[in-house]
């Protein structure tokens, strides 16, 4: 048995099908979700996708009911009340020159993206229904990085040569789209 069989800090996904099935890539939890913004944000930039009708995100009202809203957050926009905890993110942003002010707790966040090095923290068990299947499309045709060795693993290679992938973390694949370089 090798040492990666033996250690429980490894997740294997079988990607024998097509098309990942949302119970492949296990729930992020809330931490998680947090600790990987707290990496994304000391970078710049980061893009988080949001379902702005789960109960607590706080968005103005002409954003409200949106199951698919993206909300860009920087420590350069330097928002006097820009807080960010387990919890989930608050500032006031600025929607066409009006400031308003945002709560947006991590169980509405099911995509979190840094704009600086393009990688991805897809949540897909909290992706709307009417989008998952097409989040779980683009999940299919991403590069999955090990957030351990930051290497990525090969998914454009025939099903026979793939083998085990394995991700590190507890439970979180940091992925790349077609066309993003992570980690350069």
């Amino acid at each position: 048995m090798s040492d990666l069989e033996n250690n429980d800090n490894v997740i294997e996904l079988s990607f024998g099908s097509s098309q990942p099935k949302a119970a492949e890539i296990p729930a992020p939890s809330e931490q998680t979700i947090y600790d990987v913004f707290c990496h994304f944000i000391e970078m710049g930039m980061v893009n988080l996708t949001l379902d702005s009708r789960v109960k607590g995100v706080a968005v103005p009202p002409h954003l409200q009911e949106q199951p698919y809203l993206n909300l860009n957050w920087s420590k350069k926009f330097f928002l006097p009340d820009f807080v960010y905890d387990e919890h989930g993110v608050r500032g006031s942003l600025s929607f066409n020159g009006v400031n308003s002010f945002c709560d947006i707790p991590w169980q509405a966040v099911w995509m979190m993206r840094s704009m600086v090095s393009q990688e991805v923290l897809p949540i897909p068990e909290q992706a709307p229904a009417e989008i998952r299947d097409r989040f779980m499309e683009d999940i299919a045709k991403a590069r999955i990085i090990d957030r351990t060795s930051a290497k990525p693993v090969d998914l454009s290679v025939d099903d026979s040569e793939v083998g085990e992938a394995l991700i590190s973390g507890e439970g979180a694949a940091v992925i790349a789209f077609p066309g993003s370089n992570p980690g350069n």
